[in-house]
């Protein structure tokens, strides 16, 4: 395995520990997202800075605000990140409030999406992001009304932010969803095929090719007896779909991740096969942030988890999922327009 994406395996159990131990109330997976978050920055996770930022969120946000919610353990993380937690929060709380002036519903996912705004630091671009952002969610619903939920606000927002106006969003995910479908039976949910193509949407380049590349990289798992998931874990693909390694490399790399963080504590077999898919997630996300191509977004570290939680709390017991857009994903999604336009 490659060392360092073997010091990512141990930075993320060990700041999972320290948040697992520090805020033992949380739910577990939150917890591991919190430590992914952490370990995307390469940063240690520190408990008694992160109860500082809980003490400033809960000043700022009654109990009742989606900031307290099942992300708050996020919110906070991300504030200690900062280096200036009251002025993060603030940013957050304001790109929160214009992105219900343009129509987006109150909820724990446009958390997410005032997370991302900032953490890509266009916040001053709240405003024309937002409505650009929103007429990209009613086209996907109006197209695609069972799939698209509230789930898809963080997607949005990526390509809110890109550089390809609406129809062109549009056309490539149209393009990639029905390629996808069409040409691959493997038995992925149409849900995860969707967040799939929002995410491959952000890129420039042939959606069929990427779409190509992802399906090599799911069949590479299945010609090793690896039981990638084919739910919410699939469109974490989706980060690896430019990377320089070749397919078998990859599931070598990222099955090997897996029984590595197998040995740490908090990442055992405790559901079996349910977490062996977790686990196997959660390796992707590490390798995506080793093994990347050449695309790399900007040179800010909160890139590195540019999307900590698209899909979450599919069921009202557990958070089932965590997608952590690595900085390899997107190519020129903040500079200039790509060679491969």
């Amino acid at each position: 395995m490659n060392e360092i994406l073997k010091d990512k395996c141990d930075l993320l159990a060990d700041n999972y520990m320290v948040i697992h131990n520090g805020f033992q109330f949380e739910e577990d997976q939150i917890c591991k997202v919190a430590g992914l978050i952490f370990s995307s920055a390469d940063r240690r996770a520190e408990a008694e800075k992160l109860t500082e930022c809980r003490k400033i969120l809960k000043k700022q946000a009654n109990i009742f605000s989606k900031l307290r919610s099942m992300t708050e353990i996020v919110v906070i993380s991300k504030m200690a990140l900062s280096g200036n937690p009251e002025r993060y929060l603030d940013e957050v709380k304001g790109a929160y409030k214009i992105m219900r002036e343009a129509g987006f519903e109150d909820s724990s996912y446009l958390v997410q999406a005032s997370l991302l705004i900032c953490d890509l630091g266009v916040s001053d671009e709240c405003d024309k992001t937002a409505h650009k952002s929103k007429e990209i969610m009613n086209r996907l619903n109006r197209e695609h009304p069972i799939l698209t939920s509230a789930e898809d606000i963080s997607s949005a927002i990526l390509l809110g932010i890109s550089y390809k106006d609406v129809d062109t969003v549009i056309r490539d995910f149209e393009e990639g969803y029905e390629y996808f479908t069409d040409q691959y039976k493997l038995g992925i949910s149409k849900n995860a095929v969707q967040g799939l193509c929002e995410l491959l949407a952000v890129t420039y380049g042939d959606m069929r090719s990427k779409c190509d590349n992802v399906a090599k990289i799911y069949n590479a798992f299945k010609t090793r007896n690896s039981d990638y998931g084919k739910d919410v874990e699939f469109a974490v693909l989706a980060s690896l779909a430019d990377t320089a390694l070749s397919p078998d490399e990859l599931a070598d790399e990222i099955i090997e991740a897996a029984e590595y963080l197998k040995e740490k504590e908090g990442f055992e077999d405790k559901y079996q096969q349910a977490y062996t898919k977790k686990r196997l997630m959660y390796a992707a996300l590490l390798a995506a942030d080793v093994c990347g191509g050449d695309s790399r977004l900007i040179n800010s570290p909160a890139i590195g988890n540019a999307i900590s939680e698209i899909t979450a709390r599919r069921t009202a017991q557990a958070v089932s999922a965590t997608i952590n857009i690595a900085a390899n994903l997107i190519p020129a999604l903040l500079g200039s327009e790509s060679d491969d336009r």
